[in-house]
């Protein structure tokens, strides 16, 4: 559809049971197929045997932006951007665990995650992975850490740029 929704506050689960979500809207900026404030925290899950359900982004804007220090988990399923300078995950100064599943960026110019700010992402398993941007994007100094069976990739070429990018190194 072209409308978001907001969750505020809460702890939701999304289970896609094999369903494809898609947000359409246009317009860049803060549009989001799922908004995230005041501390909300969402798993995105697949419940069918094929664990084949996507939350898709086919715009400008984001599947997932959170915009405060709540969690967004990936225990399977899909969440994917498509269109041009799309995000699939935005996340600010919360936290991003992926578990499972695939978080994947397929439009020119898109991210996969999107750690725009201090927060931190965590890969313990499944993908993350962009065609032609970055896989994950650490704008600030946040916190990225990839272990296990995670699969990071990215299909970037850019010389200033790669598979994570770290505008900033944390301290520590």
């Amino acid at each position: 559809g072209t409308k978001g929704v907001n969750i505020d506050g809460k702890d939701l689960t999304l289970d896609l049971n094999g369903m494809t979500v898609t947000y359409s809207e246009k317009g860049g900026g803060d549009t989001a197929a799922i908004r995230l404030i005041n501390n909300a925290s969402l798993t995105v899950t697949d419940t069918s045997t094929a664990a084949s359900g996507k939350l898709e982004s086919t715009s400008s804007g984001m599947a997932i932006r959170n915009m405060s220090t709540g969690t967004v988990t990936v225990s399977s399923g899909t969440v994917l951007a498509t269109g041009q300078f799309g995000q699939a995950i935005y996340n600010s100064t919360g936290t991003v665990t992926v578990s499972s599943g695939t978080v994947l960026a397929t439009g020119d110019y898109t991210t996969a995650i999107n750690n725009y700010s201090t927060g931190t992402v965590t890969v313990s398993g499944g993908e993350v992975s962009a065609t032609t941007g970055n896989a994950i994007y650490n704008s600030d100094i946040g916190k990225i850490t990839v272990s296990g069976g995670a699969e990071v990739t990215s299909a970037n070429s850019s010389s200033a740029s790669g598979t994570i990018y770290l505008a900033r190194v944390p301290s520590s």
